[in-house]
């Protein structure tokens, strides 16, 4: 016998940007009927949620993600684009070992480029260190 495929109908009007920080930050949340079982409590928000990408592929699938060895990919690399064609299922090893080698995202986000005033700082700082005022 085959196994039914499964298949979560988005709440309307209850997509969202996630907030907060963490891996989550930036990407698109919704609420499922019927509730999805990996949904999560989000700080500001009293209903559920899941990840919309998730959603999008595990419908387009019709199963479930394994999360511990699956996950989805945005193959145009933009968060914000979750139409069915640019979301793909990847290996995580795979899919983590791909961004780590273009590491385009840490290269281009400024959020993790040091602030010119914090560098100059620890320069300085390191410049003026005497190390003879060291008592030992």
């Amino acid at each position: 016998m085959a196994k039914k495929k499964i298949h979560f109908k988005i709440v309307k009007d209850s997509i969202v940007k996630g907030t907060g920080a963490g891996a989550g930050a930036g990407y698109y949340v919704c609420e499922t009927i019927p509730p999805h079982p990996r949904a999560m409590h989000l700080k500001d928000r009293k209903r559920t949620y899941v990840y919309l990408h998730e959603v999008i592929l595990e419908n387009k699938l019709g199963r479930l993600l394994d999360t511990r060895f699956e996950e989805a990919h945005h193959s145009d690399g933009d968060s914000s684009n979750n139409s069915p064609d640019n979301i793909v299922l990847s290996d995580k090893s795979e899919h983590q070992r791909g961004h780590s080698k273009t590491n385009k995202f840490w290269k281009t986000s400024p959020k993790n480029k040091p602030k010119k005033a914090s560098v100059l700082r620890v320069i300085t700082a390191y410049r003026t260190y005497s190390y003879e005022s060291q008592q030992i």
